[in-house]
């Protein structure tokens, strides 16, 4: 749920995705990516995630060893999330073990659907609280999701602000495709974040992975 910022550098991720509540297969292009679509689990229904990602870049190398992905479907259109990453970083060959990162809860709604208006629209407000508040400093992030769908092809678009102790920080926008080949789903997409001060773009990351 959170994206640290890694000055003008490229971060490239790989994902591996493993789901404990059987889903129904779709073409929707997250989880496990950074750009999210509108998608809900539906009334009542979980879907818990286990998620590992790895990144890299000219500053850092990350490794999220496990990733706690949560999530509730309220009625039709509404989805609740919490998530927790167990978090390796290597930077500047300072080896460093942080262990629980933090803590990200969320709230998706879709307010539009692909069977009445042609795609999927929602709004996903969600707050990100690190193991280190005093120093990181809680975060707001409010994005939109746009999904179109069609029999085994889909694409995403995301775009949102980001607030850093309740001042913008940051802009954020990525697209991601999804492709459905017999029982696995591949996944990639292309993540930007632009900074407010200076206005400019600081990681764009490129992600791949599969279901």
């Amino acid at each position: 749920m959170r994206k640290r910022i890694q000055e003008k550098s490229i971060t490239i991720s790989l994902y591996i995705l493993f789901i404990l509540i059987p889903a129904i297969y779709n073409a929707q292009s997250s989880p496990p990516l950074i750009v999210n679509d509108p998608g809900t689990p539906g009334p009542g229904n979980w879907e818990i995630n286990i998620l590992s990602s790895f990144e890299h870049s000219s500053l850092t190398t990350e490794w999220e060893a496990i990733v706690f992905d949560v999530n509730y479907g309220v009625g039709e259109r509404i989805q609740l999330t919490i998530e927790s990453p167990l978090v390796y970083v290597w930077e500047k060959e300072l080896n460093e073990f942080r262990g629980f990162d933090g803590l990200g809860v969320g709230m998706k709604y879709r307010f539009l659907d692909q069977e009445d208006h042609g795609s999927d629209i929602s709004v996903y407000p969600q707050f990100y609280f690190p193991a280190d508040i005093k120093n990181e400093g809680w975060e707001f992030n409010l994005p939109f999701e746009w999904h179109k769908e069609w029999t085994n092809f889909g694409i995403t678009a995301e775009v949102g602000q980001v607030w850093l102790n309740g001042k913008l920080n940051r802009w954020e926008s990525g697209v991601g495709i999804a492709y459905l080949l017999n029982k696995i789903k591949l996944l990639a997409s292309e993540h930007i974040i632009i900074s407010k001060d200076p206005l400019e773009i600081v990681e764009p990351i490129v992600e791949a992975g599969m279901i």
